[in-house]
């Protein structure tokens, strides 16, 4: 939206290179709070999940802050129409919306009448990895294309990212596993490949017997991004319809 922020926070994720020459505030959860002040900053913008530690962070500070959703597809639409709105950018928001609408019908179309497959969804992290419902982003643009996620209808998880269990995952036996892994996060597409290793059971699953077990890229789906939606929903469709 031609929005540059005075200052954007430090961080393994991803930001759009317009702003690599953007002056970095530190931590997202502990932002430097003399830098904030010498960029005249008069108002933040965070994440939900975030408000805690920001609220605490930048207490004493006379500062506005805004917290938006950031979680799932939804909340990506969500958040931009609020960004949008507020800057008074109406009519490119209403562009790139209407975009990312079209590519939604037009993905449904082409799996109207299709089986989709079902899927489980594993994200590494620095300790282990772990399975995600559809309350992760990744989780959200399978639910949006309509395949079945093993961890919402069979796994029956509450908590947006849970312990792995194989045994549990045998029985479910997912047509097709997509693994979010990045050296940045502590787990990279070799780790999983060793977590394979050391043990057979995942060796028993269809998803593996198919070769269907695909390392997605963290850039384009380990963070909500109005950017990389369109690549992100095309490439998961891509790999249900295929």
């Amino acid at each position: 939206m031609d929005i540059v922020p005075v200052g954007v926070p430090t961080s393994t994720n991803p930001i759009p290179a317009d702003f690599d020459a953007v002056t970095r505030i530190g931590s997202p959860m502990a932002p430097d709070l003399e830098v904030i002040s010498s960029l005249q900053t008069e108002l933040i913008i965070g994440a939900s999940s975030l408000q805690d530690s920001l609220d605490k962070a930048l207490q004493g500070m006379n500062l506005q802050a805004a917290y938006l959703p950031t979680d799932s597809f939804e909340d990506l639409k969500l958040s931009f129409k609020v960004l949008g709105t507020y800057f008074g950018k109406e009519e490119k928001m209403n562009e790139v919306l209407k975009n990312i609408i079209e590519k939604e019908q037009e993905l449904a179309k082409l799996a109207q009448g299709k089986e989709l497959p079902s899927v489980m969804l594993v994200i590494g992290t620095s300790d282990d990895f772990m399975v995600m419902n559809d309350k992760s982003y990744l989780g959200s643009l399978v639910q949006q294309l309509g395949a079945n996620n093993i961890a919402k209808s069979v796994l029956k998880t509450e908590s947006t990212y849970s312990a792995i269990n194989l045994e549990e995952i045998v029985v479910a036996d997912p047509d097709m596993i997509f693994v979010l892994a990045s050296g940045d996060h502590g787990a990279n597409e070799d780790k999983f490949k060793q977590e394979v290793a050391k043990n057979s059971a995942w060796t028993q699953l269809s998803a593996y017997k198919n070769d269907k077990i695909y390392m997605l890229d963290y850039s384009i789906f380990g963070v909500t991004s109005i950017t990389n939606v369109d690549t992100a929903l095309t490439t998961i469709a891509d790999y249900f319809l295929e």
